[in-house]
């Protein structure tokens, strides 16, 4: 009788970037489940963001959902099922994970291997009586420190994929006059001028529904030019997700309209706007 702490090692797959953009603009009250199974042995080079379900799932459980800090505040969202394998379960090895959306079927978020730490085991053989509790965390990270993601944005994304405490959806677009540095730091545009209501799309760019695109048009109240823009979740005031500085400053004058396009795109690297 013995009890496992393990880690899971894996990738989100496609459909879990697709979903999070979905969930940036429109939060939704999801129960994410940890499956396991014992479809071989697996190693770092067969994981894939194409997969849609596991080799040969054995059980799943709904996860518990907390967030952490990683390197900024509750910038990880974590998921934590206790197994408690019964049955025709015992005897087997777990040696593959899963999230899941549904109870189900469902679909695929991530799919990878238990690694039992400080040993490096990467397949648990259950015995009568054993206990496994399973972590698996997802870090919202920017991909490059020119991404543009704020601190703040970061546990926005988490709080969007785990609907923690009550999020709002990042649904405005603003643009402004300031020239500040990007930093993460940042929670609002330097000279923000005008926000306005954006409507979304999606494209492909690294797999299929990988990139959120904000699109939104103002009206210039005077002359200026427009050197920043940033996506929020209230209509004045809120959360920033990221603010990016404009590569060509653009002049406008009074009774012009004033274009605001911006996307999003996540990757196994993090997350990276424009």
């Amino acid at each position: 009788m013995s009890t496992f702490s393990v880690y899971g090692y894996g990738k989100p797959t496609y459909g879990f970037f697709d979903d999070l953009l979905y969930r940036a603009h429109i939060p939704s009250t999801p129960t994410w489940y940890i499956a396991w199974g014992n479809g071989g042995t697996l190693v770092v080079g067969d994981l894939s963001n194409t997969k849609s379900s596991m080799n040969t799932e054995v059980t799943r459980s709904a996860a518990t959902i907390t967030r952490t800090n990683t390197t900024q505040t509750n910038d990880t969202l974590t998921l934590t099922v206790t197994f408690s394998p019964t049955g025709d379960q015992v005897g087997k090895t777990m040696n593959e994970l899963g999230v899941y959306d549904a109870a189900s079927g469902g679909n695929m978020r991530w799919w990878g291997f238990p690694w039992l730490s400080p040993d490096g085991i990467s397949g648990i053989t259950i015995s009568v009586g054993d206990t496994v509790a399973v972590t698996i965390e997802w870090n919202a990270k920017q991909e490059s420190t020119s991404s543009g993601l704020t601190n703040v944005g970061m546990a926005a994304l988490t709080a969007l994929w785990g609907n923690v405490s009550s999020p709002a959806g990042m649904t405005y677009i603003a643009y402004g006059t300031g020239t500040t540095a990007e930093s993460a730091a940042l929670t609002a545009l330097t000279t923000e001028v005008a926000r306005v209501a954006a409507t979304f799309s999606k494209e492909s760019v690294y797999g299929t529904n990988d990139t959120l695109k904000w699109t939104a048009t103002s009206t210039a109240a005077g002359t200026i030019t427009v050197t920043e823009i940033g996506v929020f979740d209230d209509p004045t005031t809120g959360i920033m997700l990221f603010r990016k500085l404009a590569a060509s400053p653009r002049d406008f004058i009074i009774g012009q309209k004033v274009g605001m396009l911006a996307k999003a795109t996540l990757k196994d690297g993090g997350v990276n706007f424009s």
